[in-house]
C-alpha cells in the first residue's frame, strides 16, 4: 500500500519515511515504478536541487546504484535514464563500460607529459632541500634540469603524493639560509607601514628594538602592544 504522509510539512522526512516504508520488504517486492512514482510525488520546491546535479558527472558509487537497477531490478535503460536524469546514451556507456572492464572508473584525461619515479623523486628532494622555495622556483628548476615543461599544479600534486603539505614544510624547516632571510625581507620592505595599512602578519617574528616599534604606532596604540 502507497504510505500516505504529507510532503508539504517535511520533504526529507517524506522522502526518508516512503524509502524506510519500502526498505523494511526484500528488494524484489518493491515495484518497479516506485522510484518514479516517489520522485513525481516530491513538491517543486523539493526538487530545486536538480539544476545543480544534472549538469555534473555522476560518481562511482551513483553509476553502481544504476548498474544494481538494470541488472538486478530489471529497470530498462529508458526508465533509468529518467530517473538519475541522464541520457540513454550515457546510461549505455555506463553498461558498456562494465561489460568490458568488469567494472566502472571514469576515463582520466592523459597527461602530456608522464613523470617517472625519478622525477618526483627529484622533484621532493629539491623541496626537501628548499623548503621555502616557491612554486614557480621549482617549476623553472625542474625544466632547466629535465629539459620537461611542468605545470605548478603538477608541481603541487607531487608534494601531496610525497606528503610534503605546507605546514609539513614550515615544520621541517629548521635552518634558513641568509639568502631566504634577505628575500622575505626584501618582501616586507614593500609593504607600505602607514598607519592607514594595518597588516597582521601570523607567525613572523621580528628582532629589532621594542621601542623602534613603539615609535611606528599612534599613542592609542601603544598601551595595547606593551599589554
Amino acid at each position: 500500500m502507497w504510505p500516505t504522509r504529507s510532503s508539504d510539512s517535511n520533504p526529507i522526512e517524506y522522502v526518508w519515511y516512503n524509502m524506510y516504508a519500502h526498505g523494511r520488504h526484500a528488494w524484489g517486492s518493491i515495484e518497479q515504478a516506485y522510484p518514479l512514482k516517489l520522485v513525481e510525488s516530491m513538491p517543486r520546491h523539493c526538487l530545486a536541487m536538480e539544476a545543480a546535479v544534472i549538469s555534473q558527472h555522476a560518481s562511482p558509487n551513483t553509476v553502481f546504484h544504476c548498474l544494481y537497477g538494470f541488472y538486478c531490478l530489471g529497470y530498462s535503460r529508458k526508465e533509468l535514464a529518467r530517473i538519475y536524469h541522464k541520457s540513454i546514451k550515457t546510461i549505455g556507456n555506463w553498461i558498456n563500460v562494465y561489460e568490458r572492464t568488469g567494472t566502472y572508473q571514469r576515463a582520466e584525461r592523459e597527461s602530456s607529459h608522464v613523470f617517472t619515479k625519478s622525477h618526483r623523486t627529484w622533484q621532493c628532494q629539491f623541496y626537501t632541500e628548499r623548503p621555502l622555495a616557491y612554486l614557480d622556483e621549482a617549476q623553472e628548476a625542474f625544466s632547466s634540469t629535465h629539459h620537461i615543461s611542468i605545470s605548478k599544479p603538477s608541481v603541487w600534486r607531487i608534494l601531496h603524493d610525497c606528503r610534503y603539505t605546507r605546514q609539513v614544510l614550515e615544520r621541517g624547516e629548521m635552518h634558513i639560509k641568509e639568502k631566504d632571510v634577505f628575500r622575505f625581507l626584501e618582501e616586507l620592505s614593500q609593504i607600505d607601514w602607514c598607519h592607514q595599512n594595518i597588516i597582521f602578519l601570523d607567525e613572523v617574528s621580528f628582532a629589532v628594538c621594542p621601542a623602534a616599534v613603539l615609535t611606528m604606532l599612534p599613542p592609542s596604540r601603544v598601551a595595547f602592544v606593551a599589554a
